[in-house]
């Protein structure tokens, strides 16, 4: 039996928008795919905190810029040596450690996050003052919790003003995962003397 050339086609797939737009091709027709840095979100958010060491939440800074109004995701815990919360004004002068927790009421992927230090702490000697991250603390590590981003670096010994952690990969931090709290939740923790003031300034680069 003669055999008969076989005629070429073409087959594409169509690809369309959430509105049933087309979605971009090439001249050729071929679907043109766009990288992201984000894996399951689409916006790049910066969040500003300041907050003062041994001071209590009115200290705290955490403004949305639209409204003017506080996001109320930020909480400011102060401890004694002992461990002790300390909720009274007449107490702060025993506050060893001031401990700011962020759990925002979405979900985000994680890019990096730094924190300024007061200049008058640059050069210090005393060796009593250190800041540390620790990624969902209320969860022990084998619930993937408990995660020391930053491990107590000493603030006198920084000669740059600031405290970056770059993770260089994103990391993905759903909101209350299947119900449960906290499974976002980004603890900053400043070690200091007695009862010492001085303010800080925290930025969390992120994607929403």
């Amino acid at each position: 039996m003669p055999r008969h050339p076989l005629v070429p086609t073409t087959q594409l797939v169509k690809f369309s928008l959430d509105d049933n737009t087309p979605a971009p091709t090439a001249p050729d027709g071929r679907p043109i795919f766009v990288g992201s840095t984000a894996k399951r979100t689409t916006n790049f958010r910066v969040r500003a905190m300041s907050f003062y060491s041994a001071r209590l939440a009115d200290g705290l800074h955490n403004v949305n810029p639209l409204t003017d109004s506080d996001y109320g995701d930020a909480t400011i815990t102060l401890k004694d040596a002992q461990g002790n919360v300390v909720s009274d004004p007449d107490q702060l002068g025993t506050v060893v450690r001031t401990v700011l927790d962020w759990e925002p009421h979405y979900n985000y992927e994680i890019i990096s996050g730094r924190i300024d230090i007061p200049s008058d702490l640059r050069d210090g000697m005393t060796d009593l003052w250190y800041v540390s991250a620790i990624g969902v603390p209320d969860y022990p590590p084998e619930y993937y919790g408990s995660i020391p981003f930053i491990n107590d670096v000493n603030v006198e010994a920084i000669t740059t003003q600031q405290v970056q952690a770059d993770g260089r990969a994103i990391s993905y931090m759903p909101y209350c995962l299947n119900g449960i709290p906290g499974t976002n939740k980004l603890r900053f923790m400043i070690k200091h003397p007695a009862g010492v003031r001085q303010r800080f300034q925290l930025l969390i680069e992120h994607y929403v």
